[in-house]
C-alpha cells in the first residue's frame, strides 16, 4: 500500500519543486539555517499543494483514467483506492501544506493558492487550448522560483527568472514532442521540435545575461555558462534519441554524463557566489 499511496501522490513529480531552492543558493544564503529551513518548508508546501491537486483531478477524472491505455492504472482509476480514502489525503495534504506556510509567514500562503488556482484553470479550460497549455505549466514554475526567493527574503536576478519560464517552457514542448511521436503525428512533433530549438537558445542566452550581469557576476559564475549549456543540450540529445525521456524528465538522471554535468555546474556556482573570485 505504500508504493500504492506514493504513486497516488506522484511523489516522482516532486522534483519539480526542487526550484524554490533557487533563491537559497542564488541569493547566497546557503549557509543560513534559518533561510535553510525555510526553503525546506516551501518545497514541502508546494509538494504537498501539488499532490492535491493530482488527486482532486484524478478523482475528477477517474472514469475517463480507466478507459486510457495508461492512465487505468493509476490508484484510484484501477480502484487500489477508494475516492473516500483519496479526500482524506487529499485534505491531509492540503493542511500539512498550509502549517508548512504558516512557518514561513502568512504571506506566504498566497504562492501555494497561485499553483491551485492555474493548476485548477489548467485542468478545466487550458490544457485543451494548444500553447496556452504549455504556458500555464511554465507559469507554476515562475511561482516556485518565485516563492523560494520570497521565503528567504532575498532579491534574485530576474535573468534567472526568465530562464526558469523558458526550462520549462521547454520542457513542456519535449513532453508535447515525445506524445506526438508516440501517436505518430508527424505535423505536431514537427512543430514541437522547431519550438524547442527556439527554446534551447533562450535557456543559454538568459543564462548568460545571468552569468555575466547578476550582482555575483565574476570569473567563476562567467564560467559556470559551459557546464549549463552542456546540461541544455545534452538534454536535448536524449530527448531526442528517446521519447521516454522527453515525456519524463525525470530519467534525464539516469543518465550519468548529465548528473556529471550537473554536479560540475553546481560546483562552479558555488565557488563563483560563495567564495566570490
Amino acid at each position: 500500500m505504500l508504493k500504492t499511496y506514493i504513486k497516488l501522490l506522484r511523489m516522482h513529480q516532486w522534483y519539480k519543486n526542487l526550484i524554490v531552492f533557487i533563491g537559497l543558493f542564488f541569493g547566497g544564503m546557503l549557509f543560513d539555517a534559518g533561510s535553510v529551513v525555510k526553503s525546506i518548508l516551501a518545497f514541502f508546501s508546494l509538494a504537498f499543494i501539488s499532490s492535491f491537486n493530482y488527486i482532486i483531478n484524478d478523482i475528477k477524472d477517474r472514469e475517463e483514467d480507466r478507459k486510457h491505455k495508461e492512465k487505468r492504472h493509476r490508484p484510484i482509476a484501477s480502484g487500489a483506492v477508494s475516492v473516500k480514502q483519496a479526500l482524506i489525503i487529499a485534505l491531509l495534504l492540503l493542511l500539512l501544506s498550509l502549517l508548512a506556510c504558516w512557518k514561513i509567514s502568512t504571506s506566504f500562503l498566497l504562492f501555494p493558492f497561485l499553483l491551485l488556482l492555474n493548476t485548477t484553470i489548467y485542468s478545466l479550460f487550458l490544457k485543451r487550448v494548444a500553447i496556452a497549455d504549455i504556458h500555464s505549466i511554465a507559469f507554476n514554475f515562475i511561482v516556485r522560483a518565485v516563492a523560494g526567493a520570497y521565503a528567504v527574503d532575498v532579491k534574485i536576478s530576474p535573468w534567472l527568472v526568465v530562464m526558469v519560464f523558458f526550462i520549462a517552457l521547454f520542457l513542456a514542448c519535449n513532453k508535447r514532442m515525445g506524445d506526438a511521436l508516440i501517436k505518430k503525428d508527424e505535423r505536431k512533433a514537427e512543430m514541437f521540435e522547431r519550438m524547442r530549438l527556439m527554446l534551447a537558445s533562450a535557456i543559454i542566452v538568459s543564462y548568460a545575461l545571468y552569468s555575466f550581469q547578476s550582482e555575483h557576476a565574476n570569473t567563476f559564475l562567467m564560467l559556470s555558462l559551459l557546464p549549463a549549456t552542456f546540461l541544455v543540450l545534452r538534454y536535448f540529445y536524449l530527448a531526442e534519441l528517446d521519447a521516454r525521456v522527453a515525456r519524463n524528465t525525470e530519467l534525464v538522471f539516469l543518465d550519468k554524463a548529465w548528473v556529471a554535468g550537473l554536479m560540475v555546474w553546481i560546483a562552479v556556482c558555488f565557488v563563483g557566489i560563495y567564495i566570490n573570485y
